[in-house]
């Protein structure tokens, strides 16, 4: 598949056309991607299957998220993905992100994500989730 793929996004016909292409903004102009110049901690993952990377850069306010930028490599699912993540854990709460599931990624997309996809499009989360998780340690 190449970065542009989208064959496995949404089943139904309905609306996914104007859902894809908001993807695809995401993936071609992502609001969050950048190291920030100040920030707490980073966590960096990678899907293996694919070779998508993705680093989140994240500066806390206490237990909030002040700020949450990425740096990756992948397809247009992960990277979207990533962008849409970052901009959503922004105010939110580290216990609250740390319980989010591959359901809240889909909501962020707007669009039913295939198996094939699955990896993408959870890979900022992944890396989000495991820098909390080694934060708290």
């Amino acid at each position: 598949m190449n970065d542009l793929d989208l064959s496995d996004v949404g089943e139904e016909p309905a609306n996914q056309d104007i859902y894809r292409e908001q993807l695809l903004e995401h993936y071609r102009q992502p609001d969050y991607a950048g190291r920030p110049a100040k920030f707490d901690w980073s966590w960096r993952d990678l899907n293996a299957s694919c070779g998508d990377s993705c680093e989140v850069f994240v500066r806390m306010d206490g237990e909030k998220v002040a700020e949450a930028r990425f740096e990756g490599h992948g397809c247009a699912v992960s990277i979207a993905a990533a962008d849409l993540l970052m901009g959503a854990a922004v105010g939110q709460e580290a216990a609250t992100l740390s319980a989010w599931q591959f359901a809240d990624i889909t909501r962020l997309l707007g669009v039913p994500i295939g198996p094939a996809r699955q990896k993408c499009a959870s890979l900022a989360l992944q890396s989000l989730q495991g820098g909390l998780a080694a934060r708290k340690k």
